[in-house]
């Protein structure tokens, strides 16, 4: 399981903050808000995980702030991808707190300070 990107939304679909591994960025936001708005608009709930050809995604919400979302832009979803990525919103949420109804800079800086210290630290693993 190799991350390709981390992504870091409010509920809203307002993005916080975007970090790919490398090569070309590519706007992710669209599609995990095109996810989530058809599972809830069926009645589905929410998603957990999305397999693509090439890459898979994996959605999670916050514990305590359920307007935060994290995805990860994965080459296969698995379980170490869901450790990571509980790992790295249980970190946000801590350093957030309580979530606003909008993105504060406050918010953004905090978030990408998290990840950008956490990146390097959980690709290391990477197989």
């Amino acid at each position: 399981m190799s991350i390709i990107a981390i992504t870091v939304l409010h509920e809203a679909g307002i993005p916080i903050y975007k970090r790919f591994k490398k090569g070309k960025e590519r706007p992710i936001e669209p599609l995990i808000a095109a996810i989530l708005g058809l599972a809830n608009e069926v009645g589905l709930g929410d998603i957990a995980h999305a397999s693509f050809e090439k890459a898979g995604l994996v959605v999670l919400r916050g514990v305590y702030e359920k307007e935060l979302l994290l995805s990860l832009l994965v080459d296969k979803v698995s379980y170490q991808s869901y450790i990571k990525g509980v790992y790295l919103i249980t970190k946000i949420e801590k350093s957030v707190g309580k979530l606003p109804d909008y993105v504060t800079d406050e918010v953004i800086t905090k978030t990408k300070n998290i990840i950008d210290y956490c990146f390097d630290r959980i690709s290391r693993y990477d197989r």
